[in-house]
């Protein structure tokens, strides 16, 4: 087995891991948002009790996020790139053809880096909600490293337009 087969088929096997990203997603939205809820329960039923209001709304709002990870993300390339198109699968980018043999590998690599997207976005989704409750302070600025996951994830998924964009920026021609 050459090294061509051997990605191509990682990147095959791994693509079950996009699903299970945005699974994992839903359900940590239905975890964060009935989070919320049971809070806000509290918080009525106790007025004088120390639960912020701006908490419970940024928990829930990341979490209705969640629940709609996929078009989430989606909105977000659009937002960021003016392409609204959110990739699933196995990615075919069209400036892998001039690789001739190597086509397939490149494409199967970019399927990777695609799916580890996935998952690089919800990782930003959970490290805003954890910046959102008042947790990470000291040295890290969890918000911002939350927002830099998200948008990064968001290029990942989305790497064949990242590449065509880094092509035409920078005058290459491959």
């Amino acid at each position: 087995m050459d090294l061509t087969t051997l990605v191509v088929n990682v990147a095959r096997d791994i693509l079950a891991a996009q699903t299970l990203a945005q699974v994992v997603a839903i359900m940590i939205g239905i975890g964060y948002c009935a989070h919320a809820l049971t809070q806000a329960m509290k918080k009525t039923a106790a007025p004088g009790a120390d639960i912020s209001g701006a908490k419970l709304f940024a928990s829930f709002f990341i979490g209705a996020l969640m629940l709609h990870f996929a078009g989430a993300m989606g909105h977000l390339w659009a937002s960021m790139s003016g392409a609204s198109a959110v990739h699933f699968g196995m990615v075919s980018y069209d400036g892998a053809a001039h690789a001739g043999a190597f086509k397939p590998a490149i494409n199967a690599a970019l399927t990777i880096v695609s799916t580890f997207g996935w998952w690089y976005g919800l990782k930003g989704f959970t490290l805003l909600r954890r910046a959102s409750g008042g947790q990470g302070g000291g040295y890290e600025d969890t918000a911002w490293k939350g927002f830099v996951h998200i948008l990064g994830g968001a290029a990942m998924i989305n790497i064949t337009t990242m590449l065509d964009a880094f092509k035409e920026t920078a005058g290459l021609v491959f």
